[in-house]
């Protein structure tokens, strides 16, 4: 009987895992609160059932609260803004969508997306030199050109 608890958790997790595998790939930016509910379904199911369930459970709250919201929510922020800098790129306002790419750039420098448009913009606007040392930052994060 014990056995088959057993089996039926393993399943469970297996499931859950599987879940928050693919949630994740989906949204990336949601990773910290898939890595809290991960730990708190873990929990309720039984799995580590053990004496500091609160304790874990109230690490998880201070990991969610702290540093890691606030980085991935600047990140989410520094997204929406490249919006508006993106409208003006594609508009042809290459010197104002140069300026909000500088901005932008300590946020999303490991966006090979962001970096390739970032350099295309200062190509179209003349900056040629500082435009390929952008492009080439592009092919490390990016392949797709």
């Amino acid at each position: 009987m014990g056995r088959g608890h057993s089996s039926d958790a393993t399943v469970y997790v297996a499931q859950l895992s599987l879940y928050l595998f693919f949630s994740f790939s989906s949204y990336p930016m949601h990773l910290p609160a898939f890595i809290v509910a991960y730990v708190c379904l873990l929990l309720a199911c039984g799995i580590g059932d053990i004496i500091a369930k609160p304790v874990v459970l109230s690490a998880c709250l201070i990991i969610w609260i702290g540093g890691f919201h606030g980085k991935w929510q600047r990140e989410k922020d520094a997204c929406r803004d490249w919006v508006n800098a993106r409208m003006l790129y594609h508009a042809g306002a290459y010197a104002a969508a140069n300026a909000a790419y500088d901005k932008l750039y300590p946020q999303l420098r490991e966006k090979g997306t962001f970096l390739f448009e970032y350099g295309h913009s200062l190509h179209k606007a003349g900056f040629y030199n500082e435009s390929n040392k952008y492009l080439d930052k592009a092919l490390v994060y990016c392949a797709d050109q």
